[in-house]
């Protein structure tokens, strides 16, 4: 019977360290979209970055990313200083990019000239805050369209 007892109390230990171990999403930010895949335009896939949120802003562009269990989200925004509409391009001023995996590893990049627009409705020193739509990525072979897009992160 002491045995059994030592055996529940060690589990038990085991247990608790395990789970006080586990990494705290508390501070995890609000990133997320409705993903629709090629001409569907009614079953999207509903993404939200459930493992990690993370912006940066490195002097001019801004990057928010964000990632789930197997896909990576990422907005780079050029000149970004104050809340606004920005316009996403494949070029050096905006691009977005939803890399999809991790069997495949496909990566979708918002494809030159894209209608899509990223809305900044509140930057700060320590957050950033807005929503987008209505973008096109590719992979050369699929199209995927972000709509709904939400994000309200802080810098890190």
């Amino acid at each position: 019977m002491k045995k059994i007892y030592s055996s529940l109390l060690i589990l038990s230990a085991v247990i608790l360290l395990i789970s006080s171990c586990n990494k705290d999403n508390s501070g995890l930010g609000i990133y997320k979209c409705d993903i629709y895949s090629g001409n569907d335009t009614i079953n999207p896939l509903v993404w939200s970055a459930s493992k990690e949120t993370i912006a940066i802003h490195a002097g001019a562009p801004v990057n928010i990313i964000g990632r789930d269990s197997v896909s990576t989200l990422i907005i780079n925004i050029n000149g970004l200083t104050d809340p606004g509409v920005y316009q996403v391009m494949d070029s050096t001023a905006s691009y977005v990019s939803f890399t999809d995996g991790p069997g495949t590893f496909d990566v979708y990049k918002s494809l030159y000239g894209s209608s899509g627009t990223i809305k900044v409705t509140e930057i700060n020193d320590t957050r950033i805050t807005g929503t987008f739509d209505t973008i096109v990525l590719s992979n050369s072979f699929v199209k995927k369209t972000l709509k709904n897009g939400e994000f309200n992160i802080e810098f890190q």
